[in-house]
């Protein structure tokens, strides 16, 4: 069933062998491994390919430094990013900077000082 598919499609073969390449690059974390996979690409018959390795090219520096330095990453900001933006949609985006900060005042409380609020002032 698998050299059926392989003869049916023959970009299978060539994908499995870029895939095979990418997992090494990444896995070894070696400069020299992701320059040998881009010159190896980058000039691909298949367009989505090349278009992959000539954008690792074109963002180098910050490819390779995410292999030279695998354990600083941004996610922490990114996280908190990502919290400011879930409350502002959930906010609609129109309703305004009164509505978000309450969502970030009421995010620090617990369930009882919530239900308090419900019928007293917020402390803004």
């Amino acid at each position: 069933m698998i050299n059926q598919i392989k003869v049916t499609y023959p970009v299978v073969p060539y994908l499995t062998e870029f895939l095979a390449d990418c997992y090494h690059v990444f896995d070894t974390a070696e400069i020299h491994e992701l320059e040998r996979f881009i010159n190896k690409y980058k000039d691909s018959e298949y367009e989505p390919v090349a278009k992959y390795a000539n954008s690792l090219m074109s963002d180098y520096a910050a490819v390779s430094n995410s292999l030279l330095y695998p354990n600083i990453s941004n996610g922490p900001l990114e996280g908190h990013n990502d919290r400011i933006k879930f409350k502002h949609r959930r906010s609609g985006g129109r309703a305004g900077l009164d509505l978000l900060n309450a969502y970030f005042v009421l995010s620090n409380y617990t369930f009882e000082q919530l239900y308090y609020f419900t019928y007293h002032r917020l402390p803004v």
